[in-house]
């Protein structure tokens, strides 16, 4: 009699899988993870890369388990595009699956378990199939956006007044210092080019302004009239390398500010397409002390506001709440 291995035939639909993805920059840990009712643990893992051919890969390794559920904690941005595949491929399959984005702080690991990606994304798994997670902030791509932008116009404000007080810092060393001079001001900004091209002191090149209405002319009334703020420092003057300086701060101020301006056209091109953000936005800003500008930045700071059941909740996910850590009856 001849001997023939047996087989056992598989039918991946029957159990309930799950699948646990720990998110890194180049690498994607996988694993796929189910309890029968004899209470046998079924697990499978693998790493792939994180580009489009590796991302192939993942499905095909996946898919014949039709997983019923997928998590990931989120990374910050590198979750982003496995979460826009998963989005994607859901629409294209005919069995239906949850996507979860998770809070690194209810996914940490096991007590005494070694970190490892692998065992990550089995310890993933499984709480997914427990039920242990609470979604954490969806991805909406269009606040994720926002929230690029705003943080991009923070950092550039950050650089403006950096370059600000390095103009008036200069104008300091040579004992020019005009109170209440806002760099901020058109006019302002547009004088001290002209100056800066002329060989003149300060009130020699002021006096040349008040002589000949052409120079300036779009700016020479306001000049004019903040005459007295420039009037001590008529007879002080800047050596070419000074002016050196300050004129590449202004050009890289200019610069600067453009860049702004071209980011709040955007925000508002994204916000005219979308009534109901706007609504929210302006129900945010009657609050006093918040502008439209701040409203808009906060929902794409912080999604939906209706996610926080209490204000406690709201202050500890913005950080306004103190973080006590106590030992040995020591409080930090």
């Amino acid at each position: 009699m001849e001997e023939v291995e047996f087989k056992f035939s598989v039918d991946w639909t029957k159990p309930a899988f799950f699948c646990g993805l720990d998110v890194h920059k180049y690498e994607l840990a996988v694993a796929i993870y189910s309890k029968d009712d004899s209470r046998s643990e079924f697990l499978k893992t693998n790493v792939f890369s994180t580009d489009s051919a590796g991302l192939r890969r993942f499905w095909q390794f996946i898919k014949k388990y039709r997983p019923q559920g997928f998590v990931m904690e989120a990374t910050g941005i590198y979750h982003h595009v496995i979460f826009r595949f998963l989005q994607k491929m859901r629409t294209k399959v005919h069995w239906p699956f949850k996507i979860s984005v998770v809070n690194p702080a209810d996914a940490s690991g096991i007590p005494g378990k070694q970190k490892y990606d692998r065992i990550d994304a089995e310890n993933l798994a499984k709480y997914l199939s427990m039920g242990l997670f609470r979604d954490g902030k969806p991805i909406i791509e269009v606040l994720e956006d926002l929230k690029a932008i705003f943080r991009t116009a923070a950092r550039i404000e950050k650089d403006r007044t950096a370059l600000k007080n390095r103009v008036k810092k200069t104008l300091d060393r040579v004992g020019i210092r005009p109170r209440g001079l806002n760099m901020n001001a058109e006019w302002v900004r547009e004088f001290l080019h002209h100056y800066l091209d002329q060989n003149l002191t300060l009130g020699e090149c002021l006096k040349e302004i008040h002589e000949n209405p052409t120079i300036l002319k779009e700016h020479r009334n306001k000049i004019l009239k903040n005459l007295n703020r420039f009037f001590p420092y008529f007879e002080f003057s800047l050596t070419s390398a000074q002016k050196a300086i300050i004129r590449q701060d202004l050009v890289e101020l200019d610069f600067k500010t453009a860049r702004k301006s071209l980011l709040a056209i955007e925000i508002d091109h994204m916000m005219l397409d979308r009534p109901g953000l706007r609504q929210y936005a302006h129900v945010l800003s009657s609050i006093p002390g918040i502008s439209p500008f701040s409203a808009v930045w906060i929902l794409a700071e912080l999604g939906n506001l209706q996610r926080f059941p209490t204000k406690r909740q709201l202050l500890a996910y913005c950080g306004c709440c103190p973080r006590i850590v106590s030992s040995a009856g020591k409080v930090y």
